[in-house]
């Protein structure tokens, strides 16, 4: 007698083998663009990892960027994004600790903990450098998760406004 699977069952084995091979696929993606890859160290040892693009640091004439996606995507979902301010500013995507190719971690997924993830980011990367004027600084970008991740950075960590629409 043959067992059948449900729909749903199906659905779930098929979007955990999506899951599961996603970085890598998108890992040979951002390298094919020439995008640069790399890692920050937060202070409980999670490695995030990053993806950047742009002119280099400093000689760009506005803010830098940063974008955070939501809850389980990698960096990479940001690609068009990326592709298309690149042209004229620094721009950084990463992976929230337990997505990507960051460190998978079973501790730190609270808004408190993701807030000092991002900090982590835009402090080693340098992002917000201090001076005069609109045209320095960072801007965080979110997506689903990723909104309420920036929102809990800028209340905690940065002299920040924020605008929604």
């Amino acid at each position: 007698m043959q067992k059948r699977i449900s729909l749903t069952t199906q659905v779930v084995i098929v979007l955990a083998c999506c899951v599961a091979l996603a970085p890598a696929v998108f890992a040979q993606v951002t390298k094919a663009a020439g995008k640069k890859s790399g890692f920050v160290t937060t202070a409980d040892g999670v490695k995030i990892h990053y993806l950047e693009a742009g002119p280099n640091p400093g000689t760009t004439k506005g803010p830098a960027l940063l974008f955070v996606p939501g809850w389980t995507m990698p960096a990479e979902i940001w690609e068009k994004q990326i592709a298309h301010l690149a042209k004229t500013h620094w721009v950084v995507a990463m992976d929230p600790r337990s997505q990507g190719l960051s460190s998978q971690t079973t501790e730190g997924h609270y808004p408190a903990a993701r807030a000092r993830d991002i900090k982590a980011v835009v402090d080693q990367l340098k992002l917000a450098p201090a001076c005069p004027g609109s045209s320095c600084g960072v801007v965080l970008v979110g997506w689903s998760m990723g909104v309420t991740d920036v929102f809990g950075n800028g209340h905690r960590n940065m002299d920040s406004r924020a605008w929604m629409d």
